[in-house]
C-alpha cells in the first residue's frame, strides 16, 4: 500500500470518528462562513443578494467568532461569499483560522488572487481551494461572469496555485450557457490534473427573485448528462473488481425517518456575513445572532430549531412513491416554493423522469395528474 493511500485511509477514519463524536454530542464540527455577499463578478446565475443597509462583520468580530468556534469543537471551516477576496482583510482572517488549527477550505472565483497572495496561501497550507469554472472558452466564461478578462485571470490563478502545490478543485454550475462545453470543461480539469465536479441545481435568488432559473437546464438535459457520465464511468471501471459493490452502495435506499436528512443542526451550520447563524447557506433560519448570543448560544438555538421542527401537511416526501428517485430537500423546497415543507415541480419532474428510466410504474400514476396540476410551471417539454 502506498503512503498516499495509507494517509488517505487514516484521514478518512479520523473524519468518520470526528463526525460520529460530533453527532453524539451535538457539536458544531463543520461550518460554512459567508464572509461577504460582495463580488467582483456579476454572474448571471448567482443567488446572493447583498443588503446595503446591513454591516458585514469586522475583522475583530470574525476573529472572535473563529475563536469561539474553536472552543466549541469546530474542526472544519469553509470560507465563501460572494467573493471572499473582495475583503481586504481576507489574509488576516486566514492566518487567524490557521492559528485556530482549522481544516480550511476556500470557495472563490480566484480572479483576485495574485502572486503575493498565492505565496501566502501556500504558507498557510490551505486544505483545499474550490474554483468556479464557468466555461472552457473565454467568450463563454466572460459572458457568464459579465466581466471581460475574467477567464484569463482565472487560468492565471490556476497556474499560480498549481506552481505552489495548493490543493485545487474545479467546480462548475452547468447551465444553458455552458452545457455545450461541459466535456471541454471536464477535459480542461483533467489536462491540469485537477478534480472536477458539477452541479446543475440553479436556484432562485436569496430574495426570492427567479432570474437564475432562466439559465437552468431542463430536467431532460440534466438526465441526459447524467446518463452520459454514468456510461463513461461504467466503461472506465468495467474491469474493477469492486465495481458492483460501488454500484450497490449508490443504490442504497434513502432514509426518510427524519425531516432534515443531512447534518444541519446536528454537526453542521452556516454563519452569514452579518453575524447570524443558520442551518445552511440556503435556509435563513433560525438566524441566531452570534454577536449577541455568542457562538454556543446561536448553536443551541440552531439545534433547537432542527429538533423541534414539525413538518406541516404540505410535507409528503416520506410517503411519496417517487422519493427514492428525488433529490429534494427542505432547502430546495424553501428556495423554490418559499416553504421548507413544499415539493417543487422541478424536483418532482426529475423524480418522474428517473423513475421512468428505471422502469418503475410508480411514475405513471403521477404524470397526468401532476402535469395537469402544474402545467404552468412544468418544464418537461423545454428544449
Amino acid at each position: 500500500m502506498s503512503v498516499h493511500i495509507a494517509r488517505f485511509r487514516d484521514y478518512r477514519r479520523l473524519r468518520f470518528k470526528l463526525t460520529r463524536n460530533a453527532v453524539r454530542n451535538k457539536l458544531p464540527l463543520r461550518g460554512m462562513f459567508e464572509l461577504t455577499y460582495e463580488c467582483n463578478h456579476r454572474c448571471i446565475h448567482c443567488y446572493t443578494v447583498p443588503a446595503p443597509d446591513k454591516k458585514e462583520l469586522t475583522t475583530a468580530q470574525v476573529k472572535s467568532v473563529l475563536d469561539q468556534l474553536k472552543d466549541a469543537g469546530c474542526f472544519y471551516i469553509g470560507f465563501t461569499g460572494g467573493e471572499i477576496f473582495t475583503r481586504p482583510d481576507m489574509l488576516d482572517i486566514l492566518y487567524h483560522a490557521k492559528k485556530c488549527a482549522f481544516q480550511t477550505i476556500l470557495k472563490t472565483n480566484g480572479t483576485l488572487i495574485n502572486k503575493d497572495m498565492a505565496d501566502h496561501l501556500a504558507k498557510l497550507a490551505i486544505n483545499n481551494v474550490d474554483l468556479s469554472l464557468l466555461g472552457a472558452k473565454e467568450e463563454t466564461f466572460d459572458s457568464i461572469t459579465q466581466v471581460k478578462g475574467s477567464f484569463k485571470r482565472f487560468v492565471k490563478t490556476i497556474d499560480l496555485l498549481k506552481e505552489r502545490r495548493i490543493p485545487l478543485q474545479l467546480k462548475t454550475c452547468v447551465m444553458k450557457s455552458n452545457i455545450d462545453e461541459f466535456m471541454d470543461m471536464k477535459r480542461f480539469a483533467k489536462e491540469r490534473g485537477l478534480r472536477f465536479s458539477y452541479d446543475p441545481a440553479l436556484t432562485p435568488k436569496s430574495d426570492g427573485s427567479r432570474g437564475p432559473i432562466d439559465h437552468r437546464l431542463s430536467n431532460e438535459k440534466i438526465l441526459d448528462l447524467r446518463k452520459t457520465l454514468i456510461a463513461r464511468w461504467k466503461e472506465k471501471h468495467k474491469n474493477d473488481k469492486n465495481f458492483k459493490k460501488q454500484m450497490n452502495k449508490s443504490k442504497a435506499k434513502k432514509d426518510f425517518s427524519t425531516f432534515f436528512r443531512c447534518g444541519v443542526g446536528r454537526y453542521t451550520f452556516t454563519i452569514g456575513p452579518y453575524g447570524h447563524m443558520k442551518t445552511c447557506i440556503d435556509i435563513p433560519h433560525p438566524m441566531a445572532d452570534v454577536l449577541k448570543k455568542g457562538v454556543m448560544g446561536a448553536w443551541e438555538e440552531t439545534k433547537k430549531f432542527i429538533e423541534n421542527f414539525k413538518p406541516s401537511e404540505e410535507y409528503r416526501c416520506a410517503v411519496c412513491d417517487l422519493n427514492q428517485y428525488c433529490s429534494w430537500c427542505p432547502a430546495r423546497g424553501f428556495l423554490e416554493k418559499g416553504d421548507l415543507n413544499r415539493c417543487s415541480p422541478f424536483h418532482k419532474e426529475m423524480a418522474i423522469l428517473r423513475a421512468q428510466e428505471a422502469g418503475d410504474g410508480a411514475a405513471e400514476k403521477y404524470i397526468k395528474e401532476y402535469i395537469e396540476k402544474n402545467k404552468e410551471e412544468m418544464i418537461l417539454t423545454e428544449s
